[in-house]
């Protein structure tokens, strides 16, 4: 029987690591569609970590079924972050059950998100009772994921009514919980202090989300600095931002910022920016901008243009 030698194995170790980290660069930068080839290729080599990667930017691209196969792949190679996943591509494809026993495994191999998810299938497939049951014991153990998770689903109890969360109650002591896991946590305790009008600390949280790259946060900073500090130029600086680092409903809310100041042509095309991201609710303030202000905007238009056109006269 011919066998690979332990020196062509340990080359071919080193090149599907080498791979792995091209790919990794790949869909780093969005490039998935040539990530999905090197992955692939690093996988075929034998770099079992590959696949887990693979199979998130099949999930990426939409590729969802293939992305079951690479996950797939992943566990049995050993992968053991890949069964969270699995289980959210299974729930993509609208495979519950298939969805509940992955996270089943990733919550037995110590996951500790797995928990929430698994609630979260248990509440769709109609057992709120077990779900809740579940989120409870979770939290009580210390799981922050959890807290966050039934503190959400216990504020859509309250009809999110912030002035119904109590003072050090609960929901209050769950969300603090998992605001150093949870940036939907983190937001929603903001939320509930902003109400309050217990504005540094609330601000402190969101500078923190924002800082991480959540876009709740960051549009919710940007609220506060505008509508509690006074701070335009703060929530302009916040919202950009944002926007340059691809959270996308971010150029919807700077276009309203700037609309409002009457920055007419700015908000224009912070909306355009919006809708080529594919933001729904940018391309109807888009069409309602035009509508309103068409002829504020002809005008601006008009002048920008005269702008350009004008000849520089060279100093004498």
């Amino acid at each position: 029987m011919i066998t690979q030698s332990t020196a062509d194995q340990d080359e071919d170790d080193d090149e599907g690591s080498d791979l792995y980290c091209v790919g990794y660069d790949l869909a780093e930068a969005g490039e998935h569609g040539r990530a999905v080839v090197v992955f692939t290729r690093s996988a075929e080599l034998g770099y079992a970590d590959a696949l887990h990667a693979l199979g998130n930017s099949l999930r990426e691209l939409g590729r969802t079924e293939e992305a079951v196969r690479a996950f797939t792949d992943a566990e049995a190679a050993g992968v053991t972050e890949s069964v969270l996943n699995l289980g959210h591509a299974l729930r993509q494809l609208d495979d519950l059950a298939g969805a509940a026993e992955a996270y089943q495994r990733a919550r037995e191999a110590g996951d500790p998100r797995a928990a929430m998810c698994l609630a979260d299938v248990w509440r769709s497939l109609g057992d709120a009772d077990g779900a809740r049951a579940l989120l409870e014991g979770s939290a009580a153990a210390g799981d922050a994921w959890s807290a966050g998770e039934l503190a959400v689903w216990m504020l859509q109890d309250l009809d999110h009514d912030l002035g119904a969360v109590q003072v050090g109650g609960r929901v209050e002591s769950l969300l603090r919980q998992a605001v150093d896991v949870d940036g939907d946590a983190r937001a929603d305790l903001a939320r509930v202090l902003r109400h309050r009008g217990e504005l540094d600390e609330a601000e402190s949280l969101l500078r923190t989300g924002h800082a991480d790259g959540h876009t709740d946060c960051s549009i919710t900073l940007a609220l506060l600095l505008e509508e509690d500090r006074g701070d335009v130029a703060g929530a302009e600086q916040v919202l950009r931002a944002a926007a340059d680092a691809d959270e996308l409903s971010a150029w919807n809310n700077l276009a309203l910022l700037l609309r409002d100041q009457g920055r007419l042509l700015e908000a224009e095309d912070a909306l355009r920016r919006g809708v080529r991201g594919g933001d729904a609710l940018a391309a109807e303030n888009l069409r309602e901008l035009r509508r309103d202000h068409r002829r504020q905007l002809g005008r601006a238009h008009r002048r920008a243009r005269r702008r350009v056109q004008e000849p520089v006269v060279p100093a004498s």
